[in-house]
């Protein structure tokens, strides 16, 4: 069994990450900094770590424009569940424009689709980030990502293939940027969510007999 581990740790932070695999334990403590390392089992059932003498200096993330989220839309009686949560966001990197928007439910079991057959294995980590960056964006330098010929709506999983094998001709630094950016914009996703979860509770605590 192998497995792929990418951990970061901050300026001046200590961390230290267990890794068992078959049933055996290891340990890799590093500060500050960003690592990625392979633990494998080897012959005689020890744990192996593949861990790079030094880290390749790390640049700081790019900053993520995030587009106002239309909650006119989400707040609409029964459709607006199927709006909610929908946020996009651009960012340069290295000259150019990125596009990326958020996954729904069935890209994100498109994700899973598409990386099962690199699952337990060493590319798995390499391959979710794969997937997640090629259906999250949606252009760059405004030109909007390939399309499959014939596509058609019933078939989303031949999109899917088809981003998923474009970001594949990507470097992973490529990977690395907006496969980040798309967690930044998760996290704008579930601080905004949690803005209006708030914002309703106070106008129902302001409205006297609503409950009643």
């Amino acid at each position: 069994m192998n497995v792929d581990v990418k951990v970061h740790a901050g300026p001046g932070d200590t961390v230290t990450v267990l890794i068992s695999v078959d049933g055996r334990e290891a340990e890799v403590t590093f500060a500050g900094e960003e690592i990625t390392f392979s633990a494998a089992t080897a012959g005689n059932g020890e744990i192996v770590l593949a861990v790079p003498e030094a880290s390749a200096p790390t640049a700081a993330p790019a900053e993520l424009h995030v587009e106002p989220a239309d909650y006119s839309a989400w707040q609409e009686d029964f459709s607006g569940l199927l709006f909610m949560g929908a946020l996009r966001g651009w960012f340069d990197w290295c000259g150019h424009r990125v596009a990326i928007r958020t996954l729904t439910t069935e890209e994100e079991l498109l994700v899973a689709q598409l990386t099962r057959e690199y699952e337990g294995g060493i590319g798995g980590t390499k391959a979710y980030a794969l997937a997640i960056a090629g259906l999250c964006t949606e252009a760059i330098d405004h030109q909007p990502m390939p399309v499959p010929l014939g596509e058609h709506p019933g078939v989303p999983y031949k999109w899917a293939l088809e981003r998923f094998n474009y970001a594949k001709r990507w470097y992973p630094m490529t990977i690395d940027a907006i496969f980040d950016a798309y967690l930044r914009l998760e996290l704008r996703q579930r601080e905004v969510i949690a803005m209006m979860g708030k914002s309703s509770a106070q106008e129902d605590a302001a409205t006297p007999g609503l409950s009643a």
